[in-house]
């Protein structure tokens, strides 16, 4: 219906995915010759391999390059849930075995797609996408039943029915068999017992490697070792180095109790021989085998659910709670040590993501999923315009469910410009004031400091957060103001100190070296070489650091480098897990008694 001109203005725009579509078509095209010739060796029936050539090229090369040119434009119309199934691989494993070479070649081609659809979607402007890939079962390598018994499972069930029924009775009875289960539908409904014993002669003679039904107390599974309850034996009927045993067990026996699952369930599946598949295919999937009830997910790390076996109930749970509240169900991450603090810095880069996104989601998303203790974030936005006059200290404070303080280092018109400090646990006290600048100060971003005590189980610590100017003198003189009485100075030695932020200042700089006389450096004590911060797309500089007091151990430092990270913020955060020495817990707490019991006293 569209005019003529509107499509060749359409087909111009579009010419590189059509000729691109034409070049993957002509790759499948010869491949799929190549592989016809090689079943026609292989004695392979002529008139299926030659039908196997357009299915292959319109599955593996036309069917792929539509949904990816289909997907890709759902995704700049901003829909806001786009789903794909590519099935090259499973219709090549299928006819050629999951192992084959040209499967591997289907798979190859999925990936590639997978990976533009993935770029495509991070760089949407609609939405800010997330890309859930899954793969919903395995392939297992298998044998067909009549290569086995020179007759197919119809005729093999029919002829054991035979003996039950009469002949009308067995023309009526219905048999569906597709991959390694099949169902049969009886005429008319028998008693338990004579269903026993027809699945015990289904076994013996038909040869078929398992046959299920539901007995008088339940799913009743029997194979030529004998006959067993899936769900109390699942042992002897999938094997005892089945993966998911006691799952795929109950499987079978919910198979059972389904109301349209018919009388009887054949299974190509017995322990240590090969599995059997009904139609004439060389893999198959839909059985309880320990290869096809293998499926894979790769989730976001926010989304990650601390499973180590999930159901594809658990994969609808994640989406449908990620697009209720944009926010997954908490997971731990463990710590390496049960008394460690994880602390991170991170220089957020006022949420304005490298896509050019505005997304304090983002980044509270990245730092829920590492669930840090205390947070010492610089550049941040206060009811600005350019962010969409968003709180986001208060909002990032609330997505972790953490205690913050703001400090508008810069305030222009209502617009408010700073660093924050986050803690999981309560602020004693806080102060915070601004860095001497270099003249004219006007004309120079001023600078801030924040000081909280915060009370942590471990004892009471001094959490600092600070973002240094940008000329090397004003550095210098800034470092000198935080290591006099007015800041560092004025700590106590037996009290510990953690000091963040984004200094502006690698660790050959004068103000690094100024730090570390009075302070120690985690990454020096954890990792070789060091780990860069800046420019986040490929990092080169040492900018941001956490200095510590001697009362803390580093147990591990970590500057996380995924794809959601890169894109956050111009910085890597950097993460460190700090140990408070026992001895100076023990210490502290003494000393907060004493405290206690003199205020006591005077309020008495």
């Amino acid at each position: 219906a569209a005019h003529p001109l509107n499509v060749l203005l359409v087909l111009l725009l579009h010419s590189g995915k059509y000729l691109r579509v034409l070049g993957y078509t002509g790759i499948e095209l010869g491949l799929a010759v190549f592989d016809f010739f090689g079943g026609i060796i292989d004695r392979k029936n002529f008139f299926k391999e030659l039908t196997f050539i357009p299915k292959r090229i319109g599955v593996c090369a036309g069917l792929r390059e539509i949904i990816r040119f289909r997907v890709k434009l759902d995704i700049t119309r901003g829909m806001p849930v786009i789903c794909a199934n590519f099935l090259g691989y499973d219709e090549q494993a299928h006819r050629r075995g999951p192992g084959s070479s040209f499967a591997h070649w289907s798979l190859k081609g999925i990936d590639g797609t997978i990976k533009d659809i993935f770029r495509t979607a991070l760089r949407s402007d609609c939405r800010e996408y997330q890309v859930i890939i899954y793969s919903d079962h395995g392939q297992e390598a298998t044998v067909s039943y009549s290569s086995q018994h020179d007759r197919d499972i119809q005729h093999a069930v029919r002829g054991v029915l035979a003996g039950w029924m009469s002949p009308d009775q067995v023309e009526e009875t219905q048999i569906s068999a597709m991959g390694p289960v099949g169902h049969v539908y009886l005429p008319e409904p028998l008693p338990p017992q004579d269903l026993r014993s027809l699945a015990c002669q289904l076994v013996e003679r038909a040869k078929i490697p398992l046959v299920l039904f539901r007995g008088e107390t339940g799913a009743v599974a029997v194979n030529r070792e004998g006959e067993f309850d899936p769900r109390r034996a699942p042992e002897p009927v999938l094997g005892a180095d089945h993966p998911f045993l006691q799952q795929a067990a109950e499987d079978l026996a919910a198979l059972c109790d389904h109301p349209d699952a018919g009388d009887l369930i054949l299974s190509g599946w017995f322990p240590g021989a090969p599995p059997m598949t009904f139609p004439v295919e060389n893999g198959a999937h839909g059985g309880p085998g320990k290869e096809e009830t293998r499926g894979f997910l790769l989730l976001p790390p926010f989304m990650k659910t601390g499973k180590t076996v999930l159901r594809p109930l658990d994969l609808r749970h994640i989406a449908l709670s990620f697009l209720r509240n944009r926010k997954p169900e908490r997971i731990p991450v463990p710590l390496k040590d049960k008394l460690s603090l994880r602390t991170i810095s991170y220089n957020i880069h006022s949420c304005i993501c490298m896509d050019g996104k505005i997304s304090p989601e983002r980044i509270a998303r990245i730092l829920d999923w590492y669930q840090p203790d205390l947070v010492a974030l610089q550049e941040v936005d206060v009811d600005k315009k350019r962010t969409g006059y968003r709180d986001q200290a208060q909002w990032i404070a609330d997505y972790l469910e953490m205690n913050h303080f703001f400090f508008p280092v810069v305030t222009r018109n209502g617009e408010k410009y700073g660093i924050a400090v986050l803690s999981r646990f309560p602020f004693i006290d806080i102060k915070n004031s601004w860095l001497p600048s270099l003249p004219p100060a006007n004309r120079r971003e001023r600078r801030g400091v924040i000081q909280a005590r915060i009370d942590t189980p471990y004892g009471i610590l001094h959490f600092l957060n600070t973002h240094l100017g940008l000329h090397v003198k004003e550095r210098q003189r800034q470092v000198q103001e935080l290591l006099g009485p007015g800041w560092l100075g004025s700590i106590p030695p037996d009290e510990a100190v953690i000091f963040c932020g984004d200094f502006n200042a690698g660790p050959r700089s004068v103000v690094y070296r100024e730090l570390t006389r009075r302070l120690r450096d985690t990454q020096t004590e954890c990792t070789t070489p060091r780990m860069h911060t800046f420019f986040s797309g490929n990092p080169f500089l040492c900018l941001d650091h956490i200095f510590i007091s001697p009362h803390f151990t580093p147990l591990t430092v970590e500057v996380p480098k995924t794809q959601d990270v890169k894109m956050a913020s111009d910085h890597l955060p950097l993460i460190a897990d700090l140990r408070l020495d026992s001895g100076h817990q023990a210490q502290v707490r003494q000393k907060d008694l004493h405290k206690v019991r003199i205020n006591d006293y005077l309020q008495k």
